[in-house]
C-alpha cells in the first residue's frame, strides 16, 4: 500500500523515533538505526493503525530487537 506512515519507535529510550512512508509499491526502508528493542506501527488516512507481527490468529510480541551489523 502506499504513502502509508511506518514509525519505528524505541522501547528503551535510545534516540528518537523513526518515521518514512511507503513508495507507490508499498516499499520502506530504515537506514542508520542503532541496535536496540523496537516496536513498529504503520498508519494511514482511513485505516485503523497496525503494530508489528499483529494478524488475525497470531499476535506475536510488539517489541522486537534489532542486533548490530557485526554480529
Amino acid at each position: 500500500m502506499r504513502r502509508v506512515q511506518v514509525v519505528l519507535q524505541p522501547v528503551e529510550g535510545k534516540g528518537g523515533a523513526l518515521g518514512v512512508s511507503t513508495d507507490d509499491k508499498g516499499v520502506f526502508r530504515f537506514t542508520k538505526v542503532l541496535a536496540g528493542r523496537y516496536s513498529l506501527v504503520a498508519r494511514h488516512a482511513g485505516y485503523l493503525p497496525a503494530s508489528f507481527a499483529e494478524t488475525q490468529n497470531t499476535r506475536l510480541p510488539l517489541m522486537f530487537p534489532l542486533l548490530p551489523e557485526n554480529i
